[in-house]
C-alpha cells in the first residue's frame, strides 16, 4: 500500500525549497495554480479532479479506449497484455474498461505497447 502521507510530505518539502527560476513557463501558467489541490483526499482521486490535466493520458472514448485494447490484443496477444494489467484503478480514472479484475486505460495501453 502506498503511504499518501509519506508522499504529501515529500511534496510538501519539495515545494520548499522549489525555486521559481526552476520551473518552466508552462509549468508556472498551467501547474502552480493547483497547490489547494495536493492534500491527500485529492491525491487518491488525482485522475478525474483537475490534478491530472495536462498531464494524463485520456481516450476521446470508450468506444475508441476499446479499439485501440482491441489492436494492441491482435499485436500483442492476450497472454502478454492479460498478465500486465493493473487490477487497482490508480486515480480513481473515469475512463477506462473493466475486464475481469482489471482497470485498462491509456496509459496502461500506451505502457503495454511500448513494452
Amino acid at each position: 500500500m502506498i503511504d499518501l502521507n509519506y508522499i504529501q510530505n515529500s511534496f510538501s518539502q519539495s515545494i520548499l525549497s522549489y525555486e521559481d527560476l526552476m520551473k518552466s513557463k508552462h509549468w508556472r501558467k498551467n501547474y502552480d495554480g493547483r497547490k489547494e489541490l495536493y492534500t491527500i483526499k485529492n491525491l487518491k482521486n488525482f485522475r478525474n479532479n483537475n490534478l491530472s490535466d495536462g498531464l494524463d493520458d485520456r481516450a476521446q472514448n470508450l468506444t475508441h479506449l476499446e479499439k485501440l485494447f482491441n489492436i494492441l490484443i491482435k499485436k500483442c496477444g492476450k497472454n502478454f497484455i492479460f498478465d500486465k494489467l493493473d487490477t487497482n484503478n490508480i486515480g480513481l480514472n473515469k475512463h477506462y474498461i473493466k475486464f475481469k479484475d482489471s482497470f485498462i486505460d491509456l496509459n496502461q495501453i500506451f505502457i503495454i505497447n511500448f513494452f
